[in-house]
């Protein structure tokens, strides 16, 4: 199980673990006939990234049983994953799955790496 810091200053970052291909999205909220607000995805990017499991659970939302995994999903620097205003609104989506952004950190402030706190399960 590899973790951010494997990417770290002065360490040899093991890019042959950057395995997934996944697409950034951000969302455009329009609205409907009815002017109800429709939100749609827009591809930002297509990028390699690892994906790493982190922790699951299980919770009741709304009377129904829903999983939660989160995952530290690392990939190389992207200027769109800049402002965490905006990451907070995103998404990445690997094949069939979605995971929500919660937070982005770059590595060592020094552009070359990006680690993203994701959740899948709850969208």
């Amino acid at each position: 199980m590899m973790q951010a810091y494997a990417f770290s200053a002065g360490k040899k970052p093991p890019v042959w673990l950057l395995d997934k291909r996944i697409t950034i999205q951000s969302p455009t909220v329009t609205q409907d006939e009815t002017g109800a607000p429709v939100t749609t995805w827009e591809e930002v990017d297509s990028v390699w990234a690892y994906i790493n499991p982190l922790s699951g659970h299980e919770l009741v939302k709304a009377q129904a049983l829903c999983a939660e995994v989160t995952h530290l999903i690392i990939l190389r620097w992207q200027s769109s994953l800049a402002d965490p205003q905006e990451v907070a609104k995103m998404r990445l989506v690997y094949g069939a799955r979605t995971f929500g952004i919660a937070s982005a950190t770059n590595i060592d402030e020094r552009r070359r790496w990006i680690a993203l706190s994701a959740v899948e399960g709850l969208a």
